[in-house]
């Protein structure tokens, strides 16, 4: 492969730079850059949720593995509709919503009523429950939406929604919080009002003067003894 690729791999290697990755819409292009190229991290941008996340976990995941990629999930709440936005995703036809995905998420809402449980807060913890998961963008207006983001990242959700949702509702590969909160996660960013919400005492770090710095996850932590494994996405 030609390009800019080749070049961000030898200034990775050189020191120059920490890591660089990429952020798409689709899952294709992503695929064919973890196939040709060396990328440290991907931004799915519209492609891991509750909603849709079929192809993302038995297509792209998989690769990522093999490939030693992680991944900044930005579509937890498929821009607010799970969460009960009249949108759907992005772009300008994102308010014309498919009955499918109308109907998927009533029938979410039916199983977390049923629980007790927060759809938006099962969405996020969802979204950070693979192992290729570091980190979640997540929309937010307010300083209390961006807290609660945060929040919802600590909440017990029972083993029994989970298995109520697998049943019929999600893909039965697909993975999910274990034995209560979920840690893993170590940041959740929201680039819209420059905030940043630390979940666990990991790193956890973004500038303003630079905003393609994104997180300081676990993966760095580990660096020395893995040496391929890198954290920073510039």
């Amino acid at each position: 492969m030609k390009g800019a690729f080749p070049a961000l791999s030898q200034m990775r290697d050189e020191g120059v730079i920490k890591a660089w990755c990429i952020g798409v819409n689709t899952p294709e292009p992503i695929l064919r850059v973890m196939q040709e190229s060396d990328p440290d991290m991907c931004l799915l941008a519209s492609q891991y949720s509750l909603i849709d996340h079929a192809n993302a976990l038995n297509n792209v995941f998989p690769v990522a593995r093999q490939r030693d990629v992680s991944f900044v999930v930005g579509s937890s709440l498929n821009a607010g509709f799970i969460s009960g936005s009249s949108r759907y995703n992005y772009g300008k036809n994102n308010w014309n919503i498919s009955q499918e995905h109308l109907a998927k998420r009533d029938r979410l809402r039916a199983v977390a009523n049923q629980f007790g449980v927060d759809i938006r807060t099962a969405a996020l913890q969802f979204s950070a429950a693979p192992d290729v998961a570091v980190s979640l963008i997540v929309g937010a207006h307010t300083e209390a939406q961006a807290l609660a983001n945060a929040s919802s990242m600590k909440v017990t959700i029972p083993q029994a929604f989970w298995a109520e949702l697998k049943r019929q509702k999600i893909e039965q590969n697909a993975p999910v919080p274990e034995g209560g909160a979920y840690p893993r996660l170590r940041c959740v960013v929201d680039l819209q009002s420059l905030a940043l919400v630390s979940l666990t005492l990991s790193p956890c770090s973004i500038s303003v003067r630079n905003l393609r710095m994104t997180a300081a996850t676990q993966r760095s932590e580990s660096a020395s003894a893995q040496p391929k494994s890198r954290a920073a996405c510039l």
